[in-house]
């Protein structure tokens, strides 16, 4: 199987659960296989860390940081946020003039170091740590030249103070359920580029005030957006409050769990049984949707006998 994500966990789940059956394909290229579950005449593909069960409507949500922030507004503290469209006629000069009106400002709060990225993307892709104009400049010009993450570029607040930059915390929720939160600590190689680091380590988190506050939100986005599996990438300041960093519809670090946390296979035993529980669910209301409207559909022998 490689490398594991979480179709290559739902495939061995699959494979252990009477009803079930699976079969993983390879393509030669991607690390991860494309598994395909069937259970109850229905077929679900997983693929990466993807799972079939968010719409198209609620993974532009989850992946677009920008339209997160708006979805969570008022439901957790997020880092603020100032948003330029990539192709803005202004020049990268232009842009930064009016992102140091903000920094000059003392009453806003954008600040150096800043945090300069796209609206898209993963894997720290163009995101960009600033500590001074001639940083900030540059990041810029980077990123408005690369058109496939997203439209906007995003100034944003950096989420620290002279201790260092807060605990990041990753929650892995489905349907509005956090089953598996741990800290994530980066040893980021580049200051000025967070894309280049030298490696993450993790570790579990059972802190109950941080697990109540990432279900809040993940209920949130489950209820009103309909975002069912989502990957939560938070921050925790000095007081114990979160803030949302993004999110994503594939979240990736499974294999991190398992081999840096003790209880790490129970802890994907859970999430995968909680999928193949939701599976099944699919499974026996389409079964019982269609024995209802065979049975409306069926004559009505007494009233034809009549």
């Amino acid at each position: 199987m490689g490398r594991q994500y979480l179709a290559s966990f739902v495939y061995r789940a699959a494979k252990a659960r009477e009803g079930f059956s699976a079969v993983a394909e390879h393509d030669g290229i991607s690390e991860s296989p494309r598994v395909t579950v069937e259970n109850g005449g229905l077929t679900n593909v997983f693929f990466f860390g993807s799972t079939p069960f968010n719409t198209p409507a609620a993974r532009k949500i989850i992946d677009d940081k920008w339209t997160l922030y708006r979805a969570a507004q008022g439901h957790v503290p997020r880092p603020h946020t100032e948003a330029f469209l990539k192709n803005d006629p202004r020049s990268n000069e232009d842009v930064l003039a009016s992102i140091m009106g903000h920094i000059e400002d003392d009453a806003h709060r954008l600040n150096f170091p800043i945090i300069l990225k796209p609206n898209s993307g993963s894997l720290a892709k163009d995101v960009f740590l600033a500590n001074s104009p001639e940083e900030a400049l540059h990041a810029i010009s980077t990123i408005r030249q690369n058109t496939s993450w997203g439209d906007y570029l995003l100034a944003q607040q950096y989420l620290g103070d002279e201790q260092g930059p807060f605990p990041e915390v990753r929650a892995m929720c489905l349907d509005g359920e956090c089953l598996i939160m741990y800290e994530r600590t980066i040893d980021q190689a580049d200051d000025a580029d967070a894309a280049i680091w030298g490696g993450e380590t993790i570790q579990a988190t059972e802190n109950p005030l941080l697990k109540a506050q990432a279900q809040r939100l993940a209920r949130h986005l489950h209820q009103i957006h309909d975002i069912s599996y989502i990957g939560l990438d938070l921050k925790v300041d000095r007081e114990g409050r979160i803030w949302l960093l993004e999110g994503n519809s594939s979240p990736m670090g499974l294999e991190k769990i398992k081999n840096q946390i003790p209880n790490g296979q129970a802890l994907i035993d859970n999430l995968t049984d909680r999928i193949l529980d939701k599976l099944d669910m699919h499974a026996r209301s389409a079964a019982q949707t269609e024995a209802l409207m065979d049975r409306i559909a069926a004559p009505n022998k007494t009233f034809e006998g009549a």
